[in-house]
């Protein structure tokens, strides 16, 4: 798989278009066993065969909701004997959503995120330090990274920042991967505390717009930084070269940019080119691009994203003072009763949990809530206030923000 995306480098647009539209054929065919799509192409007289991705459009917006509506019975290959993973988007959108995936997905989710990290910089022989919600992981586990080549380690990035950054001393990596949000807070940490870390060659960024400020921010303290673009349906869909332009991997997904504004500007919808399990078609993400296919002086013929519009980069300010990541108070995936979410910090001591529920939500589902808030706020004195509501308000990209601070919005107007 790395080999064909290699090769896919030095290939013409033309060359590109013909292999995407192949790829969207196979795709389109395997939907076709789906009830869901089985109608739709029998409503809209469509032959998956014959769709190229100028006539993609003549197919629906897939959304969140449609899925919900039609899984599993008619939207889920169920194929016997077959190992599946269950993958959950709940960090920008508000909306707990789960995506199913078989193996033969996961190998190429897992392919694209080296590739697109490799592309942006990272080395096969580099010790690369994760700052995730995911349990610590220092340990070497194959036999290649316990005689120092490649180590991947994982720290949480809900422990203390001071924490993570000794940790960093000791683990001694080349290179960091968060989110901007938090990665700006420790280049702050060390700035402030003046820190010496070890040498860093380079910082990868993804999960949230990197905007120029953030960027300043972390190079200033930490090392030069690239950015990734994807999410956890799509694994990684594009990578920043080293003239900072943000290159779409064509293997990965068809990327639309529907009803775009006079800059250029519009909603993406993704169509993956290797889903199978649960086909994603012209799938609302619920970003706002820009994309472009001028030539790039890296070489590299793919196109490329000029304009994200997306994740929030909100941190939330503690009694105390102390920021941190507004990742950090939202661990509800296995809450249940929850439709939708958005978090609100009115204070730096006061949130509101407005909640969209149904009949699965329970007293005990409002008391986890408000331990996943306060154990994400450090052991801070906080008090919470759960608000149920029919519908959440969302934002003019028709996107719901999990995570609001009042507290950051005041402090910078």
């Amino acid at each position: 798989m790395m080999v064909a995306l290699k090769r896919r480098e030095w290939q013409s647009a033309q060359a590109i278009q013909i292999h995407q539209e192949h790829k969207l054929r196979r795709i389109l065919a395997m939907a076709s066993t789906l009830p869901y799509y089985r109608g739709l192409f029998k409503t809209r007289h469509i032959n998956p065969a014959s769709v190229s991705r100028e006539t993609l459009p003549r197919l629906p917006i897939l959304t969140k909701a449609i899925i919900r509506q039609h899984f599993p019975e008619d939207y889920f290959r169920q194929i016997p004997q077959k190992k599946f993973s269950y993958w959950y988007t709940a960090g920008s959108t508000g909306t707990p959503f789960m995506i199913v995936t078989g193996s033969k997905e996961d190998v190429m989710s897992q392919t694209l995120f080296r590739y697109a990290c490799g592309k942006a910089g990272l080395r096969t022989t580099d010790t690369l330090c994760y700052f995730l919600l995911e349990p610590e992981n220092t340990f070497a586990k194959t036999s290649f990274q316990k005689l120092g080549i490649g180590r991947h380690y994982t720290l949480n990035l809900r422990n203390r920042i001071a924490y993570n950054i000794e940790r960093v001393r000791t683990l001694k990596p080349q290179v960091l991967f968060s989110f901007p949000s938090y990665l700006a807070l420790v280049a702050n940490y060390v700035q402030e505390c003046r820190i010496d870390l070890p040498f860093l060659r380079l910082i990868l960024t993804g999960g949230e717009v990197l905007t120029s400020d953030t960027r300043h921010v972390i190079q200033a303290a930490l090392a030069p930084v690239r950015d990734t673009y994807g999410s956890v349906e799509f694994s990684r869909l594009a990578y920043e070269c080293e003239h900072e332009r943000m290159h779409l991997i064509p293997d990965a997904a068809i990327v639309e940019v529907d009803n775009p504004d006079e800059h250029g500007v519009g909603h993406a919808l993704i169509t993956s080119l290797y889903h199978e399990t649960m086909p994603l078609i012209r799938y609302d993400i619920g970003d706002r691009l820009k994309v472009s296919d001028a030539p790039c002086r890296c070489g590299v013929p793919f196109d490329t994203i000029e304009y994200i519009e997306g994740r929030c980069n909100d941190f939330l300010v503690l009694p105390s003072g102390r920021r941190i990541s507004w990742r950090s108070i939202i661990r509800f995936r296995d809450i249940p009763g929850i439709v939708e979410y958005q978090i609100i910090q009115k204070t730096p001591d006061y949130f509101e949990a407005h909640i969209q529920k149904n009949h699965n939500f329970t007293n005990d589902s409002a008391e986890q809530i408000r331990e996943s808030i306060r154990t994400g706020c450090l052991g801070e004195k906080v008090s919470i206030d759960i608000v149920f509501e029919e519908t959440l308000t969302r934002g003019r990209t028709g996107k719901l923000r999990a995570v609001i601070s009042e507290v950051v919005t005041q402090d910078s107007s």
